[in-house]
């Protein structure tokens, strides 16, 4: 399991200890921008953007869940098409 502290990613182990931290917590919220601008570009409004965008950084654990059911939806729907 995943959660933030102090603006740094940690890993949260089956036994509860928060020893192991992610190498480079940054370049995960740049993934995750980026993810964002790919599921947002083709809106027609800038507003999901923002609100995704102000999510990240206010919970990125809570915008991460939403941008990965997002992806995962839009994928279905090019499976089905």
């Amino acid at each position: 399991m995943l959660y933030i502290k102090r603006a740094k990613f940690y890993l949260l182990n089956p036994s509860g200890n928060t020893n192991q931290s992610c190498e480079n917590p940054t370049e995960s919220l740049v993934d995750l921008e980026r993810k964002i601008d790919s599921i947002t570009k083709t809106l027609s409004r800038p507003y999901y953007n923002k609100i995704l965008k102000d999510l990240l950084k206010a919970n990125p654990i809570n915008a991460k869940t939403i941008v990965d059911y997002i992806i995962a939806q839009q994928t279905e729907i090019c499976k089905l098409n």
